[in-house]
């Protein structure tokens, strides 16, 4: 395995995706695990791939300077090891929504609390929006791995618990997953 690790970020604008995928194709590399999302008005890329085993850093990084160039994105390459065991989850697969009027600290407090519960955060986004009444609203999904030894109902009570000293709405269930 010959894997690496782009990240990209620029001006969101049409066209970036299929940009640095054709490049990818061209170089023979298959797309493994990505993660694109705009944020606000920009774009962000993520990739894991791997590529044949006589590709090189600097094969990749010239294949992929005009597609920088094009949208004007600051693009950075890594060479990485990876893990088969990391890729299975070791625990039950939770999905999560967070949601009340934006305050300071909502991700920080969420998040120390599944640290220290020893849940494993597997995708975060959360947005911040206005209601119709101009009030700033703060909406976060989560994709958590809790772990076997953690009870779900303890789980739930310990959210609402958060929930009610934060005044967000916490909501918490198993993630149904589908095997092919």
């Amino acid at each position: 395995m010959n894997k690496w690790i782009i990240s990209a970020v620029g001006m969101d604008q049409p066209g970036i995706v299929a940009a640095l995928t054709q490049a990818f194709f061209e170089l023979d590399c298959n797309l493994e695990d990505t993660s694109m999302t705009q944020l606000e008005d920009h774009f962000a890329v993520l990739i894991i791939l791997d590529g044949p085993a006589n590709l090189d850093k600097a094969a990749l990084q010239e294949k992929l300077g005009p597609v920088s160039e094009t949208f004007n994105l600051q693009l950075a390459v890594h060479p990485i090891v990876t893990h088969a065991e990391q890729a299975n989850p070791t625990g039950i697969p939770w999905s999560m929504s967070v949601s009340g009027s934006d305050h300071l600290g909502i991700i920080y407090h969420v998040t120390q609390y599944l640290a220290g519960a020893k849940v494993n955060i597997t995708h975060l986004s959360s947005k911040r929006m206005t209601k119709p009444n101009g009030e700033p609203l703060f909406l976060m999904a989560l994709e958590v791995e809790l772990p076997k030894t953690v009870a779900s109902d303890t789980f739930h009570q310990e959210l609402q618990a958060l929930a009610k000293r934060q005044q967000l709405e916490i909501h918490a269930e198993p993630l149904e997953v589908y095997t092919l």
